[in-house]
């Protein structure tokens, strides 16, 4: 597996750009609230899909957060349940993963 923490660091700058881009357009920074009100229904249509992406987001940030944390302890890599090693395929598919496959269930 390639370096774990720049794995998460690259997945967590691209969630933060998303992020911030979702964030922009939600509160009207990109613009979209400067066409007439017939676009801006429209626009406006899809806001409630777009807060789902920025919660999930924002969980996963979250998650990736705590496992640079379990990386700088020299935890990561290791269940925080059960304390069993999580296997390398599980990382290389989940990095941010705190649990074995077991203990995921």
């Amino acid at each position: 597996m390639e370096d774990p923490r720049r794995t998460l660091l690259e997945r967590l700058g691209t969630l933060t750009g998303q992020q911030a881009a979702i964030e922009a357009h939600l509160r009207g920074r990109d613009g979209r609230l400067d066409q007439d009100f017939e676009d801006v229904v429209s626009y406006t249509a899809g806001d409630e899909v777009l807060e789902g992406l920025d919660d999930a987001a924002r969980t996963e940030i979250d998650q990736i957060r705590a496992a640079l944390q379990r990386v700088d302890n020299g935890t990561y890599g290791t269940c925080t349940r059960c304390g069993e090693p999580i296997a390398p395929a599980r990382l290389a598919a989940l990095p941010a993963t705190p649990f074995c496959r077991a203990c995921a269930a």
